[in-house]
């Protein structure tokens, strides 16, 4: 198994997770297809997220996690959440799909319409 979210900041001293058996790489476009909250993924610390069934259980508000549907969210994870909460998400058992591969494309307004 390789070792996924390596940012100590996150992670806390000492702390990571181990990627389940499987689990692959995540190009950031397929990371922005899943944009919507009905099918929520999001890249923290280069790790993709299905957020899908936890959007309406986030203790901080569907909104704050349905604003960073189908986006690189580590800016947004890192300004709410402690250090080493990262870990605390994986032993929880949210849906991890892979890592992140490339960069997530930023949507434009040309991109929208």
């Amino acid at each position: 198994m390789a070792k996924v979210g390596t940012v100590d900041s996150q992670l806390g001293l000492g702390c990571s997770w181990a990627e389940p058996a499987g689990l692959g790489s995540v190009e950031g476009s397929a990371v922005a297809a899943h944009a919507a909250s009905s099918d929520c993924w999001v890249a923290v610390h280069g790790v993709v997220w299905d957020l899908t069934q936890f959007v309406l259980k986030h203790t901080g508000g569907s909104r704050a996690i349905a604003s960073v549907c189908g986006t690189d969210g580590t800016a947004a994870f890192d300004r709410q959440h402690p250090v080493g909460f990262l870990s605390i998400l994986a032993a929880k058992g949210l849906p991890m799909v892979g890592t992140l591969a490339s960069p997530v494309p930023e949507l434009t307004l040309s991109a929208a319409r």
